[in-house]
């Protein structure tokens, strides 16, 4: 087996703490960060022939890589990654928990040893990223493709499908070259992750405590936003949607608000209790409406039962946490899913205007 060892400056005070990691349980200092290479994809039958780790200090990480020169070094790599994973408290991979961590399990057992990184908390940045798929609005969601959207470059030029001939190459007739290419897949594989790491930020996206607005101004046709956010993304963003445009740059946010100005309608839900005057196109409370004459009135039914508004409104996102809080919930029409609620002539708080942004993010 051989051994290699890289040292990599890192201010882990970027990103170092608990809460950083959401759902996971540790932080970066009790990480073990690894990426396995394979001869294949079936762990029945196919082998480990290296396995890169990352591990923390207070200012570097040490990277580290195990290389099996044949077939019958794949033991000695399991062994050797088993000790270092027995002094961390959580792993960090990427895609790991749908391939690296059952693959390395697989071919545990196959050599009779004990190794289960199932059993601890394992954070995926694949499936982490993947929740922000909507927002991110990529092509693909592989390693190589976030470094690419991130302007990070690597040296290795193949993917692992690619390098599994020249494993099998290098296990028959061992060189220089064919070794430096396994060794620079799997090296830029683990340096990929850590630089992928401000990527982490995008779990603050709809955290409310994670914005500080610091200007509202109101006109008829729009609503700007402007504010700070605590947590910045690690690159540009833009969200474009109806009645809202906003975009995210460095540690600042802006966004515009379209109000809709016209008539909506109000659905009430007891529509038992009204009649419907079609020559007024409005309705009255039964109480009220005994008096009139019964050729002028019907039964309010639950597309006439509703009360007409003309004003300025805003998009109510789907499933929003602020619907609860409207007395009046207001559509276009009867069936009509969109809702919208009336904008208040005493404009918005900050912490209402917080929910609002976030609920539409969710939305996109």
């Amino acid at each position: 087996m051989k051994t290699w060892t890289e040292r990599v400056p890192f201010d882990r005070n970027d990103i170092s703490t608990k809460d950083v990691f959401i759902g996971a349980s540790e932080n970066l200092m009790d990480s073990l960060f690894f990426d396995i290479e394979t001869t294949g994809f079936k762990a029945e039958y196919c082998s480990i022939y290296m396995i890169g780790c990352a591990t923390f200090e207070e200012d570097a990480a040490t990277i580290t890589l195990f290389f099996a020169e044949n077939k019958y070094g794949e033991k000695a790599v399991l062994e050797a990654f088993a000790k270092l994973l027995a002094t961390k408290k959580q792993c960090f991979t990427f895609n790991g928990n749908r391939f690296d961590i059952p693959f390395i399990e697989k071919r545990a057992q196959k050599h009779q040893l004990d190794i289960t990184p199932s059993s601890m908390p394992c954070f995926d940045l694949f499936l982490f990223v993947k929740q922000f798929s909507n927002l991110l609005q990529l092509e693909h969601y592989k390693q190589k493709s976030l470094e690419c959207y991130l302007g990070i470059q690597r040296e290795d030029l193949y993917d692992g499908g690619q390098l599994i001939e020249v494993y099998q190459r290098y296990a028959l007739h061992p060189n220089a070259e064919d070794l430096q290419l396994l060794k620079q897949h799997n090296l830029d594989d683990v340096r990929g992750m850590l630089k992928l790491l401000p990527l982490l930020n995008l779990g603050y996206i709809y955290r409310k405590n994670n914005y500080t607005i610091t200007a509202v101004e109101e006109s008829d046709k729009e609503i700007l936003i402007q504010g700070t956010v605590e947590k910045p993304l690690p690159k540009p963003l833009t969200l474009r949607k109806d009645g809202c445009y906003l975009t995210y740059e460095g540690d600042a946010f802006h966004c515009i608000l379209y109000p809709i100005c016209g008539t909506l309608r109000y659905y009430y839900p007891d529509y038992k209790n009204y009649y419907y005057l079609p020559e007024e196109d409005m309705i009255v409370p039964k109480l009220l409406g005994d008096t009139i004459p019964k050729d002028k009135k019907q039964r309010a039914t639950k597309e006439n039962c509703c009360a007409k508004k003309e004003g300025r409104f805003l998009r109510m996102p789907t499933n929003s946490l602020l619907q609860s809080g409207c007395s009046h919930l207001f559509q276009e029409s009867y069936g009509d899913k969109q809702r919208y609620m009336e904008c208040s002539s005493e404009g918005f708080n900050n912490d209402w205007l917080n929910q609002y942004l976030i609920d539409l993010i969710k939305e996109n």
